[in-house]
């Protein structure tokens, strides 16, 4: 693990204003005339390019490309950059390049509303009556995904919160029918059979339909002081093996004073198939229609072999002819085999053949997993951030190497921490993770959804769980767990794993509390060590279990100084863990 690195800062000698190549305010569309200032920026190093601060306009549904800068800066100066069109930036084969101090939005009024606020006032068979309870009047445009909110607090996520997929992947409704003013009525094949009168969703209208900025193939980047207010996709993605990139003060979140339920459509920052060397600080993400950070490299699961040199691959495998490929077995296990892209064929259903230069292992065949040499996304910090209010989880960390320290988790509709290896027909995420360090944060009202546990860590692959110790050398330290609906930590297909000094408190009631609140579940690991813990005592507080009166909360070979372990602990199939130092301490 290397966290002692720096971003360096780009050189800059002269300024250049935007003006000066036709970028107004004034404009219609500043598209071309801010793409010949890039182009002039890559011409002229150590050049900063400022804009006065006001609103300029982006009516071109094509990407502005940064290519080729070296020492170079786009220093917005407080300007606001307002897309009515699926644009927004790339910056390619850029070096020591800096984007600062700007604010990035869609044109909800210009263009089209990204998301609506909708409430149930109708049923019947067949059919769902809603209210857009934000406008006066429905847009006409095709629904992808309703989610359901808290019907006071108009956040993501309710207990026993639901989620209906209306046209994306799956289309399961009849049509939607426009009765007039705020109201639709959506005719389904019993899709929505079980909402409540009263209950309040998030309706999106886009997901995935573009991004705000994809970095590729870059290194020593910065984005400082940048916010995205929304997006009709991700904010931040970084790509194309780019290393050495920094994210300060950075916001993604609902414009004050509108009348908006989300920021960026997906993702706020999605990390993949770089070459690591990341830091976020500092910043703020919240109301996204996915997670807060996603960190992973792809990998293609296998699908058929051919021959010993030829095997059909899923497409999430980015690779090119030439590139150099290693091998998992099915459960995960790298087995240290390389060999490199002879011929590479595109086939129908997101996959591929691919011909190697040499055979493959005996025994390689479907479900093992393929991964790309030339990304390594590893040796990350993420510290002093706000992830909060969003659909999904907040920290996806799939990859290795990583200290996530002095953050705060809130009220995320999902798991506050997934570290998984996540496979399946839509994406392939994950080689598995070593070296993480999760240290000093809080992770308060996480999870409201109960998808899975406060923090998650498991492979989802076709095999099942792991037997491998596809996580290791991973400690959680000094975090506070609040109001865990389920399980705080649970842990699969691990070893070498320390949960060391940690509170557990739970102060709010459940509708349906689970026995399980605030406890650790342990399964398929090894060397775990539970040490030096703290639990509340609350009036929600369940414990403590005796253990050898409830012997089935503890199936594995416990090793415990304690005679009533305050902390909640279900254990199968591990081997050796140890649990000393819990303290059960009186609330405040």
């Amino acid at each position: 693990m290397e966290l002692n690195f720096t971003i360096a800062e780009p050189k800059i000698v002269s300024t250049v204003e935007g003006s000066a190549f036709g970028v107004l305010p004034d404009n219609a569309d500043n598209t071309e005339p801010l793409r010949k200032a890039f182009a002039w920026l890559s011409e002229h190093p150590g050049t900063r390019l400022r804009l006065e601060k006001a609103t300029y306009r982006f009516a071109t549904p094509e990407r502005i490309v940064i290519k080729d800068v070296t020492d170079g800066m786009f220093d917005g100066g407080g300007a606001e950059l307002l897309f009515s069109a699926k644009g927004s930036f790339d910056v390619v084969s850029c070096k020591r390049f800096e984007i600062r101090n700007l604010f990035v939005d869609w044109d909800w009024d210009g263009a089209y509303r990204l998301a609506d606020m909708i409430r149930v006032v109708g049923k019947g068979e067949g059919y769902t009556e809603f209210e857009h309870f934000e406008v006066d009047e429905v847009q006409k445009r095709p629904w992808q995904t309703i989610n359901q909110y808290d019907p006071v607090l108009l956040t993501p996520g309710c207990e026993g919160g639901k989620e209906y997929e209306i046209n994306y992947l799956t289309p399961a409704t009849k049509g939607i029918e426009y009765p007039g003013g705020n109201h639709s009525i959506l005719r389904h094949d019993g899709l929505l059979d079980d909402v409540e009168i009263g209950e309040v969703y998030c309706l999106r209208y886009e997901m995935y339909g573009t991004n705000a900025f994809v970095v590729r193939a870059s290194e020593h980047i910065t984005f400082r002081d940048v916010t995205v207010w929304s997006v009709p996709g991700m904010a931040f993605i970084v790509t194309g093996a780019t290393k050495y990139f920094r994210f300060q003060r950075c916001v993604v979140a609902k414009k004050p004073g509108t009348n908006r339920n989300i920021s960026a459509t997906a993702d706020s920052m999605h990390i993949g198939n770089s070459g690591g060397y990341a830091i976020v600080e500092d910043c703020d993400f919240s109301f996204a229609g996915d997670d807060g950070i996603n960190i992973h490299d792809n990998v293609g699961l296998i699908t058929a072999k051919i021959d010993d040199r030829t095997f059909v691959v899923q497409t999430r495998l980015a690779c090119e002819e030439g590139d150099e490929i290693g091998l998992l077995r099915d459960d995960i296990l790298d087995i240290g085999f390389t060999a490199k892209v002879e011929k590479l064929e595109p086939m129908e259903n997101r996959l591929q053949k691919i011909v190697f230069d040499r055979p493959l292992p005996e025994g390689c065949g479907k479900n093992w997993v393929t991964f790309n040499t030339k990304f390594s996304t590893r040796n990350y910090i993420f510290r002093n951030n706000y992830f909060h209010e969003n659909r999904a989880r907040g920290l996806l960390l799939g990859a290795s190497c990583g200290l996530v320290e002095n953050n705060v988790i809130y009220r995320t509709q999902g798991p506050a921490i997934w570290t998984v290896v996540d496979i399946e027909p839509r994406w392939s995420e994950g080689t598995g993770v070593h070296d993480l360090t999760v240290r000093n944060n809080k992770f308060i009202d996480c999870n409201v959804n109960e998808w899975a546990s406060t923090v998650y860590v498991r492979t989802l692959i076709p095999a099942g769980d792991s037997p491998s110790a596809v996580f290791r050398d991973i400690v959680f330290e000094n975090n506070l767990f609040e109001n865990c609906p389920s399980f705080a930590i649970s842990l699969r297909s691990a070893g070498n794993v320390k949960l060391v000094g940690n509170t557990f408190r739970t102060s709010s009631p459940r509708k349906n509390p689970r026995p399980e609140r605030g406890a650790v579940e342990i399964e398929k690991c090894r060397d775990v060590e539970i040490r030096d813990n703290a639990v509340v005592k609350t009036r929600y507080y369940r414990g403590p279990l005796t253990r050898n009166r409830y012997p089935h909360v503890n199936k594995g070979m416990l090793k415990c100084t304690l005679d009533r372990e305050p902390l909640t602990i279900y254990a199968d199939d591990v081997d050796s863990y140890r649990v000393s130092g819990t303290v059960l301490r009186n609330d405040l």
